[in-house]
């Protein structure tokens, strides 16, 4: 029987992992303060990926995308995936 995946995509901006799958992982609501301090609020990269690391899931593909090529605005999306079963 082959093998079957499920996949979770994290945005990260600035160390932090601030979507998953779409869902912001901040602990502030996304109104009222600058995207720099609330993109702090979210989960530090290393520390999000040992946690989700000790439930099984692993790295798949890391890409970039940077707003019109300024390379300070830029946007990794992480692809994790998990054996189901």
């Amino acid at each position: 029987m082959a093998k079957r995946f499920k996949y979770s995509v994290c945005q990260v901006q600035a160390g932090h992992v601030t979507y998953v799958n779409g869902r912001w992982q901040g602990n502030q609501a996304l109104a009222g303060a600058a995207m720099e301090q609330l993109i702090r609020t979210c989960p530090v990269l290393w520390d999000y990926l040992n946690a989700v690391g000790k439930d099984g899931w692993d790295l798949a593909t890391v890409t970039r995308q940077s707003e019109a090529g300024d390379p300070s605005q830029a946007v990794y999306h992480y692809v994790l995936k998990k054996e189901e079963g």
